[in-house]
């Protein structure tokens, strides 16, 4: 009974495994965040933001606020992990606190995260 638990188990992380690696693979990349909003039904607010995914797991935010400066680029970078669909992005300065982002939608070089301090955010792959 042991035995038959123990190849269950070993099956059951590598499905898991498998899910992880394919989902990392998908979010590796730059992604422009074109819009935002609270809701899917809301009107989408534009912004100017660029997140980047490295396969070692690094997650850089370049983002530009036009209430100061259309021309000052803000930018901060942290780790991130892929965990059932979701990617869990450090809070910087917070180690062992995250940002949750669920993967809404993702059909080709588009990409609808949930999640957030926005709400949703409409990505597109450069």
């Amino acid at each position: 009974m042991a035995e038959k638990k123990s190849i269950i188990t070993s099956i059951i992380m590598t499905i898991s495994f498998m899910g992880s690696a394919w989902a990392t693979n998908d979010i590796v990349g730059t992604w422009i965040v074109y819009a935002t909003a609270p809701a899917l039904e809301m009107g989408r607010k534009q912004t100017q933001e660029i997140w980047e995914f490295t396969p070692d797991g690094t997650y850089r935010l370049t983002a530009t606020d036009s209430r100061i400066d259309a021309t000052f680029a803000m930018s901060t970078e942290s780790k991130y992990l892929i965990e059932q669909n979701t990617i869990k992005i450090e809070k910087p300065g917070r180690p062992g606190k995250y940002y949750l982002y669920k993967v809404h939608e993702q059909k080709g070089n588009e990409m609808v995260l949930q999640g957030g301090l926005e709400g949703f955010y409409f990505m597109r792959k450069k």
